[in-house]
Parts: structure tokens; sequence; C-alpha cells
């Protein structure tokens, strides 16, 4: 099993991407990733819905929101996540 490995965590990461002004461009890639890997069985259904609600008040890109969407991302598709990461010049 691969493990996304970040200097200070998954959580330090999402506060940091949060607080430099996380892109929507970001949060999209992110929450595409989540609906459409083969490895949803790794996201439980309060995670689920904490998204959805981030996602229905427009905050999916706050620094909660970005935290969710990247300990998801990295707990299922670690991988994926870390070209995402690199895509938008985040590398870890």
């Amino acid at each position: 099993m691969l493990v996304l490995q970040v200097p200070g965590g998954v959580e330090g990461l999402g506060r940091r991407v949060g607080a430099a002004g996380a892109s929507p461009e970001l949060a999209e890639d992110l929450l595409d990733l989540l609906l459409t890997t083969y490895n949803s069985a790794g996201i439980g259904p309060e995670a689920g819905i904490k998204v959805a609600q981030l996602y229905m008040s427009g905050r999916i890109s706050s620094p909660e929101g970005m935290e969710l969407l990247l300990r998801l991302c990295a707990a299922v598709e670690p991988e994926k996540t870390a070209q995402i990461l690199r895509k938008h010049g985040l590398n870890i």
C-alpha cells in the first residue's frame, strides 16, 4: 500500500494550502478524484456527507474543505493525489 508522505502531515498541508488561498481548480480536481475512485469503500458516509455539505455551501476550497479533500484523497488514492498536487505547483 502506497502512503502519501507529506512533511507536517496531510492535515498540515491542508491548512497551508487553504491559508495560501487554495484555488477552486485544485478543490475541483481533488473532488473529481474522490468521485471517480474505485477505492470509495475507504470513504465513510460521514465524510461523504461533510464533503457534500461543504460543496453545497460553497466552502469546498476553504481551509476546512481542502484539509478534508486532501485527507480523503490521500487515503484512497495517494499517488493520484500527489500528481494533482504537483500539477498545481505544490511539490511534496
